[in-house]
């Protein structure tokens, strides 16, 4: 059976104000595309839908939309597990209306799915944290750990958290896991899915730690109970722990330092059989909207290539100066080009190593859009943005 995998959608986030459903859109539409030249039988989604559990209207729309043409009305049944950004409750509230369109939404650890055959597939067997699915004459058996934190840990097994708190979190993911692995045949296919951090993974500055500096990381070695494919979230870049552990990454570039990773899904051929291997190919995604470090000598340099670059491009600038910019600089600059995330003044250092100190004006306007979004939860308008710049920058001449 094939499996689709992918994870960390983050639905409805935003670089610094700058909404990014567009891009977003772009992969969902070639996300599509991927299920049908490859005839995938099924696809997982392995958890943080969302970027917040309280995510905008419009990202919520746009996961409604993608998740059922996705599903070809249950013709290619899509599994969705909750990832720690997401609102496991407001995920599943859909339910009900999902099961006849091919869609399978697990809320919490050891949520159970509704029996019965919804037409072109069945779920033939479930329980807390498992589904068996028939599908095209075969019969796949996926265990399932939506984000599991320590509280809903110490709820579902009723245990309360030692001193080594590292081998009680360890330990308790294991026994759970050890629990759903024991629904495992040698006559289906046998898949899990999850979303947590697992030993030796390498993070990015984009994901929200839920390791803790290693406390809550869940070793590789658990996952020796059956499964042949472990579908894995929170990750944002795409690698494989051991044989079986794969995190499919985020699907585009979500902070700066991710600008050189190639982003992802995972096509996983999966035989009957338990430990019996996969076949794992990646399918390269295409980068809709980069993310790009400038670093320039100077402020007129910095201006003649945002005047020289058209391409559509999330720009970090960083220029190499022996002064602080002032405001009209700054303003000068975001005119030239949209889409400049931060710029960023680099002083030289001194003998003692040590940059001059700024001025408060650095800054000030990053500072004012970021305290703008806190109070308000939403990005300022142009408008709004253009009369504090204008204000800035006559306040800059004054003084």
């Amino acid at each position: 059976m094939k499996f689709l995998h992918t994870s960390d959608w983050h639905l409805g986030k935003t670089l610094e104000g700058y909404p990014r459903l567009n891009e977003q859109e772009q992969f969902l539409n070639e996300l599509c595309a991927i299920a049908d030249d490859t005839r995938a039988d099924m696809v997982i989604v392995a958890g943080d839908v969302y970027d917040s559990v309280n995510p905008p209207a419009a990202a919520e729309k746009l996961f409604y939309k993608y998740i059922e043409r996705l599903a070809c009305g249950g013709r290619r049944p899509v599994l969705v597990i909750a990832g720690n950004h997401d609102n496991p409750d407001r995920l599943t509230a859909v339910s009900p209306l999902a099961y006849e369109r091919g869609v399978i939404l697990l809320g919490t650890p050891l949520t159970a799915a509704e029996t019965g055959d919804y037409g072109h597939y069945a779920i033939s067997d479930a329980g807390e944290g498992f589904v068996e699915i028939r599908l095209n004459n075969e019969r796949a058996v996926i265990a399932a750990l939506p984000y599991p934190s320590e509280k809903r840990l110490n709820e579902i097994l009723y245990k309360s958290f030692d001193d080594d708190m590292q081998n009680s979190y360890a330990e308790k993911l294991s026994e759970l896991y050890r629990g759903l692995s024991a629904r495992f045949k040698e006559d289906t296919v046998n898949v899990a899915a999850g979303h947590f951090y697992v030993s030796g993974g390498e993070t990015a500055d984009s994901e929200r730690d839920i390791s803790v500096g290693g406390v809550y990381a869940a070793p590789a070695g658990m996952f020796d109970g059956g499964a042949s494919y472990i579908a894995m979230g929170h990750l944002h870049k795409s690698q494989t722990l051991g044989e079986k552990v794969h995190y499919s990454g985020s699907p585009i570039q979500l902070s700066k330092t991710e600008n050189t990773h190639a982003k992802c899904v995972l096509l996983a051929d999966v035989p009957k059989g338990k430990n019996a291997g996969a076949t794992v190919e990646r399918v390269f995604l295409r980068c809709h909207k980069p993310m790009e470090v400038w670093r320039c000598d100077g402020y007129g340099d910095a201006l003649d290539k945002c005047l020289a670059d058209g391409q559509e491009a999330w720009v970090y600038l960083e220029i190499a100066t022996d002064r602080p910019l002032s405001q009209g600089e700054i303003h000068k600059l975001r005119l030239s080009r949209k889409d400049i995330v931060e710029i960023t003044p680099i002083l030289p250092v001194n003998a003692a190593g040590q940059a001059p100190e700024l001025t408060a004006e650095r800054g000030v306007f990053e500072e004012f859009v970021r305290f703008y979004e806190s109070e308000r939860g939403v990005a300022p308008g142009e408008d709004l943005k253009k009369l504090f710049l204008t204000i800035s920058e006559a306040d800059d001449e004054a003084g």
